[in-house]
C-alpha cells in the first residue's frame, strides 16, 4: 500500500503483480469464477495509505465489500498501527495487534500505575470504552503512562481525543 503508483488503481487488476495486462485480467477472472477461494490478499500499511483512499479506493472495496468484487471467500490481512486502523474494526472478523502490551498487561499496568485502587482502574477502563482511539493507543506503553498520569492529573476524566491527551500533557507539563 505504500507504492503510490497503486493508489489510483480504479480496478482490482490494476493492483496484483504482472507484466502485461492481459495476465492481471485472467487472473481476476479466474479468482472471480472461484469467488477467490483460497485467495490472501495482504495489504500491508493500511497507516501509510492517503486517507481519502481509506474510504474510496479498491482497497476500501476490497474490505468492505469483496462480495461486490466477486471475491467472498477470500481472506485478507492488513498490517497497520492500531492508531490508524480503528475504522476497519466494523469490517474486520479478527484482529491481531503485535506490539507494546497485550491486554492483560494493559489491565494490569492500569492496576499498577493507579496503586491498585480497582474503583479507578474501573473508572478508567468504563471512560476508555467510549474512547476507541484512546484505548487502542494504549497498547504503547508510552501511551499507556500518558493516558494514566493524565487520568489522575485530570481528576480522573480523560479528554474525548487523541489529539486531547496531547494537549492536555502539554498543558499539564508546563502547569
Amino acid at each position: 500500500l505504500r507504492d503510490p503508483a497503486i493508489h489510483s488503481a480504479p480496478l482490482l487488476e490494476h493492483i496484483l503483480p504482472a507484466t502485461k495486462q492481459t495476465q492481471t485480467a485472467a487472473v481476476v477472472a479466474a479468482l472471480q469464477a472461484d469467488e477467490g477461494h483460497g485467495m490472501l490478499f495482504v495489504l500491508d500499511g493500511w497507516d501509510e495509505l492517503p486517507m481519502h483512499l481509506r474510504t474510496d479506493s479498491i482497497f476500501q472495496q476490497l474490505i468492505n465489500n469483496p462480495t461486490d468484487l466477486g471475491l467472498a471467500s477470500s481472506n485478507i490481512v492488513i498490517t497497520s498501527r492500531p492508531i490508524a486502523s480503528s475504522g476497519l474494526y466494523h469490517s474486520i472478523s479478527s484482529r491481531i495487534e503485535i506490539l507494546g502490551f497485550t491486554e492483560p498487561e494493559v489491565n494490569k499496568y492500569f492496576i499498577e500505575a493507579l496503586g491498585g485502587n480497582m474503583q479507578s482502574v474501573e473508572k478508567l477502563q468504563t471512560s476508555l470504552k467510549d474512547r476507541t482511539v484512546i484505548q487502542a493507543s494504549c497498547y504503547v506503553p508510552l501511551n499507556a503512562a500518558i493516558v494514566t498520569h493524565l487520568f489522575k492529573a485530570l481528576d480522573q476524566s480523560l479528554p474525548t481525543t487523541l489529539h486531547g491527551v496531547f494537549t492536555s500533557l502539554v498543558i499539564c507539563c508546563l502547569i
